[in-house]
């Protein structure tokens, strides 16, 4: 008899339990608040008015068609042969269905063919009739592209609902709040629970999401690259891997699992399918019964009620209750403009403290309002508070993307304070990234504030000699400074960003080579390439790859390359290695490069790392640390 594999993975396939219904933590809340505190400022680019890439922008023109390619692997635990599956298939998607506030996408697969190993046959639950795979299914999308629900017909196995909720998440392609944001972190969630993803504008346009889940008995590392054209998903290349326990075997023994997905837009289609079919029920249109419901907004709660609920909950391990607790404190404090003022005297008070005060910071910046700005900025400049408070605030900050120019010249005086150079370094890395918001809706303030703030960042990166102060200042100082003109995006800081790469100190010119990545490639591409020629150290080298990462394949790929074959450094190698890797997804050509590598890599620890970039079902990990070594000869 044949084993019915309950997997806790969305991604597996079969066996799965209550996968028909997802659901989006904080309900009808389109978009996370803007202040979730990240151990990187966000490094924002403006982009042009061109960009079209926002809210919903993962459907884009529907009817659709797109091709599918689904793989799926597991071995281990109970499983000592790899079961193997796989699905190639055409995605019909029909017309979008507004029903009340709710927004219904029906689906289908068009001639599918399933295809699994013996040895997957002999564990999976496979339905007799793989004709379900193409009867027509809907998916449930909110505003800002999360998927909310996916449903099934009647009797649908559990191995078909797997498969099609997969190439639900595949598509789940959440914009940014603002259009134009280079990086957005969203709260999300899947069969599997909730998750924060985190997004990346690459420099082609095209959009990159990485995000990691651990529940009980399911771990799983996940990474999507979507290309957009003309407002729409072009391809998708979504990959995951972890481990699952399953319940009806061993206890305790872990399988390892991978899925890939690709799809690729193939262009609309009629859509004649899907004409006089309910999504919500998946049968045809009753008329008579239908009616049109719609539901009220949810009101804000009362203001003390949510911040005793922050200090109950936030101080456990509740992920999905901290994030419901962060929006609804982020509507209170919304809502009323006295609120802001309440929660800032509650994280004067020192009542809140751990997580209870994360979310507290992060509502507060969240909440975008006019007076929460002044209440984070007025929080930050009070000496009598915590260090680490208004670190934390200004760390959050710096994720605010709607800064008002009033915000903005808080944070420059304190940016600008010579009684605590340490402090004011740590500020002036927000007000780096919040000018470069700034710029988006206030490009005049942003460009008269960003004149003083190039000149105070020269002064304390290499300052001119003078009798009165010979020495540079501190290390940690050039380096917040360096990573503030970073975030600002701006080409003005270009010069000062090149001074910092002749620096003495290599952590100070490691600093100043990864804050080139915001810059045009053309633009500082030959210093780039004079400092992995002749930089000793290996960090800086590694920085310059990750700035390369970030401006594109277009020019940076030959430094690249170059970097894999001869750098002496394995780190190194790794590094460049991991970059042409994620350029993969949008230069597919670059994957023979790193096969062309791997033929000659003697390292066993790079060697080792190729072979997850170039086999397939393996996913690209970052690269692990460089130890401080001596400095290597480059």
């Amino acid at each position: 008899m044949k084993q019915r594999l309950a997997i806790a993975a969305a991604v597996a396939a079969i066996g799965l339990a209550a996968v028909g219904l997802w659901w989006s933590a904080g309900g009808s809340q389109s978009q996370s608040p803007d202040g979730h505190p990240s151990g990187r400022a966000a490094r924002p680019v403006p982009q042009s008015s061109a960009d079209s890439e926002n809210a919903a922008m993962g459907l884009g023109p529907v009817p659709a068609t797109l091709s599918v390619h689904y793989a799926f692997r597991m071995v281990g635990g109970s499983f000592p042969k790899q079961l193997e599956s796989e699905l190639a298939a055409t995605l019909d998607l029909g017309a979008l269905r507004q029903d009340g506030t709710e927004r219904w996408l029906p689906v289908r697969l068009a001639g599918p063919q399933l295809q699994m190993n013996q040895a997957a046959q002999s564990v999976f639950d496979v339905p007799a009739d793989r004709a379900e795979l193409a009867a027509p299914w809907a998916v449930r999308v909110d505003g800002g592209g999360r998927v909310v629900e996916v449903r099934f017909a009647a009797g649908t196995s559990t191995t078909t609902q797997g498969v099609l909720a997969s190439l639900a998440q595949a598509v789940q392609l959440v914009g940014p709040a603002h259009a134009g944001e280079r990086t957005w972190q969203t709260d999300e969630r899947d069969a599997n629970g909730p998750y924060q993803a985190t997004y990346t504008r690459e420099g082609d346009g095209s959009v990159t999401k990485r995000w990691t889940q651990t529940q009980a008995g399911f771990s799983a590392t996940s990474q999507a690259h979507y290309a957009l054209r003309d407002g729409h998903i072009d391809t998708v290349h979504w990959e995951q891997q972890g481990t699952a326990v399953t319940s009806s075997l061993v206890a305790g023994r872990e399988t390892r699992f991978s899925v890939v997905i690709d799809l690729h837009y193939r262009g609309k289609n009629a859509g004649d399918w899907a004409v006089g079919l309910d999504p919500k029920t998946l049968r045809p249109y009753d008329l008579g019964q239908l009616a049109l419901r719609r539901r009220a907004a949810e009101p804000p709660r009362a203001l003390q009620v949510v911040l005793d609920e922050v200090v109950a909950l936030a101080s456990g391990t509740d992920t999905a209750g901290r994030m419901k607790l962060r929006a609804d404190l982020t509507r209170a404090i919304a809502a009323n403009p006295a609120a802001a003022k309440a929660v800032g005297q509650t994280l004067r008070k020192g009542s809140l403290t751990g997580r209870a005060r994360t979310v507290a910071i992060a509502s507060l910046v969240g909440a975008r309002t006019a007076e929460a700005q002044r209440e984070v900025a007025e929080l930050a400049a009070d000496r009598s508070l915590a260090e680490d408070l208004r670190l934390s605030l200004l760390q959050s900050a710096s994720l605010m993307s709607s800064p008002t120019p009033e915000f903005v010249a808080m944070l420059a005086q304190l940016a600008y304070a010579t009684d605590d150079p340490g402090y004011s370094a740590a500020a002036a890395t927000t007000l780096g990234a919040s000018l470069a918001f700034l710029h988006e809706h206030h490009p005049q303030e942003a460009k008269q504030a960003l004149q003083g703030y190039v000149e105070h960042a020269k002064q304390n990166v290499q300052p001119e000699p003078s009798a009165a102060s010979a020495a540079l200042p501190p290390v940690g100082i050039r380096i917040a400074w360096l990573a503030g003109l970073g975030n600002t995006a701006d080409p003005a800081a270009l010069p000062v960003i090149l001074a910092g790469l002749h620096d003495s100190n290599e952590l100070v010119r490691g600093s100043a080579a990864l804050a080139l990545r915001f810059q045009a490639p053309t633009a500082c591409i030959e210093a780039m390439q004079q400092q992995m020629a002749t930089d000793r150290s290996i960090h800086v080298r590694e920085n310059i790859l990750e700035a390369a990462q970030t401006m594109g394949p277009d020019v940076t790929a030959s430094l690249v390359q170059k970097a894999l074959f001869y750098d002496s450094s394995e780190f190194v190698r790794k590094a460049a290695a991991y970059v042409l890797a994620t350029w993969s997804h949008e230069a597919p050509g670059l994957r023979a490069v790193l096969v062309d590598a791997l033929k000659v890599e003697k390292s066993p620890r790079v060697a080792e790392a190729l072979k997850n970039f170039v086999e397939p079902g393996r996913i690209p990990g970052s690269p692990a640390a460089a130890p401080h070594l001596p400095e290597a000869k480059p």
